[in-house]
């Protein structure tokens, strides 16, 4: 009768797993609480099942002594502790999913998932086969060398994702500029690389290891304004004065330059005929840059060049003089 019952056990154990896998696929991803919940009631039912199978899960003990009723018993403890590993890796992300910065951490939580996963595997081998532990580690260790030496690069790129999840100097949805000139949208950060988009939408794919090296400009830290710059180079034919108002109000009607703070012009340099010119403005966003240089290369490429009147003579007022300065050579920075 004892044996019976003990069977009957395993089977509702066995149904038990099935219609906890299937049927929490029902719940919403979105409730992570109700998946949480729902998963941890399957999972102290089966812990109180396989309890009344095999007693302790350290220490089984398979009665009576059956070849494949023990071979069954133990497939049913493996599942029980890979439930268990699922059980600690949902307690683990349910704080990090309830402020919906899961992405964010997935690398971590990858590394972290796939230790316990491990451990786990470890615990299997020594508490339901019987495997002696320090065996294990040591075939365990000396797998992790060969593995080691095999995939140097990965491991580089592995460890420098720890190292970038940890040190956060960029995030999700971040605009960066990486030394070597890539510049765009951070948009997946995972455990070999970084994915950043471009200004022309295209994917840019830096390795972790080579991302780490490199120098990193964040214009999404603190406020979400960028500011850029233009150099312009103007003849000495034009007085200063003149020339910076100017330049001033070329960029004050740019739309994508923001009014406040105000965009400035500087006199940098001066060489021969020319004098070098620092035009400074703001955009609301790192996207916004690229609009405001090309509006504001625009407008001066309006006041830059001369307008003629119908006589053919060039104008002499004053007021037409802001229309005929002659910008030899302007560049983006």
């Amino acid at each position: 009768m004892a044996y019976r019952l003990t069977m009957d056990l395993s089977i509702v154990f066995g149904l038990l797993i099935i219609v906890d896998v299937i049927g929490v696929r029902f719940i919403p991803t979105d409730k992570p609480v109700t998946r949480f919940a729902v998963r941890s009631l399957f999972f102290s039912v089966e812990t109180l099942l396989i309890i009344s199978l095999i007693g302790s899960p350290f220490m089984p003990v398979y009665k009576p002594t059956d070849a494949s009723r023990e071979m069954w018993l133990q497939i049913l403890l493996c599942a029980w502790w890979i439930l268990l590993s699922r059980e600690l890796i949902l307690l683990l992300r349910l704080p990090t999913a309830l402020r919906k910065k899961l992405a964010e951490n997935e690398l971590l939580f990858d590394i972290i998932a796939g230790s316990i996963y491990v451990c786990s595997a470890l615990a299997v081998m020594s508490f339901v086969f019987g495997l002696p532990l320090k065996g294990l580690v040591a075939t365990c260790g000396i797998i992790a060398i060969v593995l080691g030496l095999a995939l140097q690069s990965r491991l580089g790129d592995l460890f420098s994702g720890i190292s970038l999840n940890i040190e956060r100097p960029f995030q999700l949805g971040d605009e960066i500029l990486l030394e070597g000139g890539v510049e765009g949208e951070v948009v997946e950060l995972n455990w070999r690389a970084t994915h950043v988009r471009n200004g022309t939408n295209d994917i840019v794919v830096i390795p972790n290891s080579a991302i780490a090296k490199m120098r990193i400009q964040n214009h999404s830290s603190g406020s979400k304004r960028h500011s850029g710059s233009l150099t312009v180079v103007v003849d000495t034919m034009n007085e200063p004065e003149m020339a910076l108002e100017l330049l001033k109000q070329a960029a004050m009607t740019c739309p994508s330059i923001l009014e406040r703070p105000a965009p400035s012009v500087a006199a940098t340099a001066f060489q021969g005929d020319r004098i070098t010119y620092e035009i400074y403005f703001n955009a609301s966003t790192f996207a916004s840059t690229g609009d405001a240089r090309t509006e504001l290369v625009t407008q001066l490429y309006k006041r830059a060049s001369p307008k003629i009147s119908s006589s053919d003579k060039p104008p002499t007022t004053a007021t037409n003089r802001f229309a005929d300065l002659p910008i030899l050579f302007y560049k983006q920075n």
